[in-house]
Parts: structure tokens; C-alpha cells; sequence
């Protein structure tokens, strides 16, 4: 019987799972780990430091209620698209509120994660970990472990030919803070993913000049959708990955139109080889205007380094580059685990969260994925269903039906992803938690609210996919769920106008949403003429 749990990290992920244990029954305890150190737990008493361990322009891609926990709605007074203070002061109120703070062991480091001797009757674990101020080591045995440093552990720094002679100052965007130090340089960006863009638009604030360097380009997203409202708000909806699941070469080029009217990426040296649909976007409303004002220009892949000089794939060359930032991304990295306990394809899990070939499933690992979408809702989802396989409530499959799930899932994806360095699971955001939401009961049967709240039906089915909508039903359903759906945009519109009231009505319809009801109706309609059972499993992503 499962009854301690110790969680590794204490970040987003690391909270969902100390709430999801207290929900449970559990008694967890959450070590801060040293990459959390200067961060969320240690803020205010770092800002004058400057070790804060995020970028200070760092805003999120992530509208505040799409990205919101299930039974935490973020106050109204919040910007729609939260700075990194905002959010901080988002969690530390959930932990406050929940009463999770004293569950977390500030300034520690865990070693070593290995099995007890009687692992394969117990289950347990025997963590190892470092006070950091005083050095002083602590091993203690816990009946369950719950990984949560997520997909950032391990840096990725690129290889070029003469890096080694380039005399300047070469750093990964995860060591990059502010831009005092590149005022008056001449600096060079590797990477058109966010972190990398947010590191070249802040940079170019102070710097003589400032270059990007892609292979593959990317396709950029703003933040606004039509009107000005934030555009996940509008189109992460059930409804949506509906129709993306019936039409995905369609949504594909509708993606590409809607990205193509913003900016001509051809035009602007971004040119993607991928489509928006099978590979990571970028999201930013500023790389348009940096780019139009010569602060920022785009160059083809780096083909090598000699000294102060970059020489591009097109044979291009640059002199005088001073320092060069790698927003190259991140591999997950578990250096506490033996070998052996997590497959070196951290892809090889069932549900992206545990490993298959375990006897007795006591670790699990919480949000090693990639989606487009919110990270908050889906860890706080799989930590739920994490404890309640602890407590017993939910079992699992044999192994060899994991590693058929495993199987399926990589061929599913390969069909419209490309392959990712990181090699971690790749998620649909709404299907992926309905997944995990229908194994632990929360699930919100649509049909049955069609008639009884259709009102809430037409929420959840053509609105926001918001996670509030997890909590309607099932184990630790929440009474206020219901409300935090119905005004859940007037949270949204409030900090745009002290006369918000009058602005809450239904945003008006656009084009793009006019085309996504009509798309709806259509492929609804035929489902339905071709077989009412097979729409309803469709809709509810069922098959």
C-alpha cells in the first residue's frame, strides 16, 4: 500500500503532483531541486541578485485560462498572456491556497534514486538527496516516486566546424537572463524556436545588430487571434481537434493562410520545410516589426566558424560576430535514476508516463511530452491519474499491452509529426486528456449534457478547452467548475478595460470561426448519415 511519495521538482508539474497525492490520501514530499533555486521559491529574494532563473521578458505563449489548474482559476486582474511574474504569483497563490508549501524541502538535490532491496515486493524507493547549504546527504525510503523536472533538463548545444576557434562569447538561451551584456555587439542567434526568438527580440533592444540562424525556419504565430483576442481561446476547442483529426490537410492550410496574411514567411527568410501541423511553431507578435526595422535579420543554417567569422549553409559570411546564443532546446534528463529504470527513448512509456516494463508501477513520470498547448492542465491530469494507480483505484495493463499502446501511438504520430531531437511523446492537447480523463473517470459525458445542460454542452463542446471542464463530474469533482466555464471570458476581457462588463458579450464571429462552424456542420452532418453511433464515438474521441 502506496502512502509516501516523493516528488522530484517542485516547478508546475511538481505542484499538480503534491495537490493530486493530498487529494489521494498520500503523504508526498517535494524536493525544490537546484534548477528551481533563484526561481519560483526563491524569487523575491533573488530579483535584486539577478538569479532568477528565467529570461525577464519572458511572457507566456499560453492565455492565463487556457493554461490555468482545473480547480484554480488565475484572477482577473491578470494580463491575458501572463508575464513570468504574474505566473509566479499565480502558483505561489495556488500553493498558498491548497496549503502545499510545507510539503516542499527548499535548497535540495536529489542524487540517487535506486530500488530497495525488496523493490520487487514492496515497490519502494530509496532517494538520496543534498542539502545544498550545508552540503549534508539524506537517504530516505518512499513507497512511490513521481518525476516531475519535465522536458528541460539537459541543454542541447550544436556542433559546427571551428566552433573552437570562435572568440567570443558562446551561451544556451537557458543561461540567458537579460541583455546588459550585449550592448553594442554584433550577436547571433541559433534557433526560430520561442525561447530563441524572445532571446533575439530582447537582445536587439541594446545590441549593434542581431542575426538568426535556422535550418529548418519555422512557421510564426501571434498570440492574437482575430479582434485581438487570444487565438487558443478560440480555437483549443473540442470541436477543433475534432475537425483536425477529419481534415488535417485542410487545417493545414488554413494554418499556413492565417500565418501567411500576419507575415509572408518567404518574403522574411523564415521559410519553413515543414508544415504548422507536423512540426513545433513559434509563437510571437514581435519578430515581424524587429524584422522590418533591420534589428533582426535571417540567415540559413551555420555552416561553420573561423574566429570572429560565421559562414552560412547559402555561402554567405558574416565578420565580427561577438557572441552567439543556442536556443537549440532541451533533452530530458533523469541523472538520479539508475540506467535502466527509463528507457533511453523517454518516448518508450505508456501514456508518456510509465515505464512498461516495471512489475510494480511506483514511478511514473510527469510531464516528459511535447504538445501544442497548455502544460499546466495535461501534468496536473497525468499527476491525477499517477495517484490514483498509487492508491489502487485505476489499474494498468500488462506490459505487452503497454508496448502495443507505445507502438500504435509512435505510428499514429509519425504520420503527421516529424521526428523530434528530444524524443519524448507527442500529445493532441484535448484528445490526449480526454484519454487520460476517461481512465480515471472525470470525463465529461457530452451527449448526456446535451440534455440535461445544454448550455454548458455548447461550452464545452464550441468554446475554450478550458481544464475546468475535468472537474464537473467524477473523483474530486469541483462545485465551481460550471461557473468557471460560463465566465471564464469574463476573467479573460477584465484587465483590457474598466468597463469590461459591457465587453464580455460573445466575441464576434470572424471568418476563420464562420469556416470552423460551417467545416462542423458539414462533417457532423455526415457522420451522422453514415452511422450515429460512429459520430458520437468520433466526437468524443472515442475511437
Amino acid at each position: 500500500m502506496v502512502q509516501t511519495v516523493a516528488v522530484v521538482g517542485a516547478g508546475v508539474s511538481g505542484l499538480a503532483a503534491i495537490k493530486c497525492c493530498l487529494d489521494e490520501g498520500l503523504q508526498p514530499v517535494c524536493f525544490e531541486m537546484s534548477d528551481d533555486i533563484g526561481g519560483l521559491w526563491h524569487y523575491k529574494e533573488n530579483i535584486d541578485k539577478d538569479r532568477t532563473t528565467t529570461m525577464k521578458v519572458t511572457v507566456a505563449n499560453i492565455s492565463k485560462e487556457i493554461m490555468a489548474y482545473s480547480d484554480f482559476p488565475p484572477l482577473a486582474v491578470y494580463p491575458i498572456f501572463m508575464h513570468n511574474t504574474h505566473l509566479k504569483d499565480y502558483l505561489h497563490r495556488y500553493a498558498d491556497n491548497f496549503n502545499l508549501r510545507k510539503h516542499i524541502h527548499l535548497n535540495t538535490k536529489v542524487i540517487q534514486i535506486t530500488e530497495t532491496e525488496d523493490h520487487k515486493t514492496s515497490g519502494q524507493w530509496c532517494v538520496k538527496y543534498q542539502n545544498i547549504q550545508d552540503n549534508k546527504v539524506t537517504s530516505e525510503v518512499f513507497d512511490a516516486v513521481m518525476v516531475c523536472t519535465g522536458v528541460f533538463g539537459k541543454p542541447v548545444m550544436p556542433t559546427f566546424q571551428g566552433m573552437e576557434t570562435f572568440q567570443g562569447e558562446i551561451i544556451h538561451t537557458r543561461e540567458y537572463k537579460t541583455s546588459k551584456n550585449f550592448e553594442g555587439k554584433t550577436t547571433l542567434v541559433v534557433g526560430l524556436g520561442n525561447s530563441a526568438v524572445d532571446a533575439a527580440i530582447d537582445i536587439s533592444e541594446v545590441a549593434k545588430q542581431v542575426y538568426i540562424s535556422s535550418r529548418n525556419g519555422s512557421w510564426i504565430f501571434g498570440r492574437l487571434g482575430p479582434g485581438g483576442l487570444p487565438g487558443d481561446m478560440l480555437m483549443l476547442s473540442r470541436v477543433g481537434f475534432y475537425l483536425l483529426k477529419k481534415f488535417p490537410s485542410l487545417l493545414n492550410k488554413l494554418a499556413m493562410s492565417q500565418c501567411s496574411k500576419k507575415l509572408n514567411h518567404k518574403l522574411f527568410g523564415l521559410n519553413p520545410k515543414f508544415s504548422p501541423l507536423q512540426s513545433n511553431s513559434t509563437v510571437n507578435d514581435m519578430l515581424g516589426y524587429k524584422l522590418l526595422t533591420g534589428e533582426i535579420k535571417m540567415k540559413p543554417g551555420v555552416k561553420q566558424i573561423c574566429g570572429h567569422c560565421v559562414e552560412f549553409v547559402d555561402g554567405s559570411k558574416i565578420d565580427g560576430i561577438d557572441s552567439i546564443v543556442c536556443g537549440t532546446g532541451y533533452l530530458p534528463d533523469f541523472p538520479f535514476l539508475d540506467s535502466g529504470v527509463i528507457d533511453v527513448d523517454k518516448s518508450n512509456m505508456y501514456l508518456g508516463m510509465f515505464p512498461p516494463d516495471r512489475k510494480v508501477h511506483t514511478l511514473v513520470v510527469i510531464g516528459c511530452f511535447r504538445q501544442k498547448g497548455p502544460i499546466i492542465p495535461v501534468t496536473e491530469m497525468q499527476s491525477r491519474l499517477a495517484t490514483m494507480v498509487f492508491k489502487g483505484s485505476v489499474t494498468l495493463p500488462d506490459s505487452k499491452i503497454m508496448w502495443e499502446y507505445i507502438r500504435r501511438n509512435k505510428e499514429d504520430s509519425n504520420k503527421y509529426r516529424i521526428p523530434t531531437l528530444t524524443g519524448v511523446t507527442q500529445v493532441d492537447y484535448l484528445p490526449y486528456m480526454d484519454e487520460l480523463a476517461a481512465i480515471i473517470g472525470v470525463k465529461p459525458n457530452l451527449v448526456k449534457l446535451v440534455f440535461q445542460d445544454p448550455t454548458l454542452a455548447k461550452q464545452c463542446i464550441f468554446g475554450p478547452g478550458t481544464s475546468y471542464q475535468f472537474r464537473l463530474t467524477g473523483p474530486h469533482q469541483w462545485a465551481g467548475a460550471r461557473d468557471a466555464i460560463f465566465t471564464q471570458w469574463d476573467r479573460t476581457l477584465a484587465p483590457l478595460t474598466s468597463d469590461w462588463k459591457s465587453a464580455v458579450s460573445r466575441p464576434r464571429r470572424n471568418p476563420l470561426k464562420l469556416l470552423v462552424m460551417i467545416l462542423s456542420i458539414v462533417s457532423i452532418g455526415y457522420a451522422v448519415y453514415r452511422s450515429y453511433g460512429s459520430y458520437l464515438r468520433n466526437l468524443l474521441y472515442l475511437e
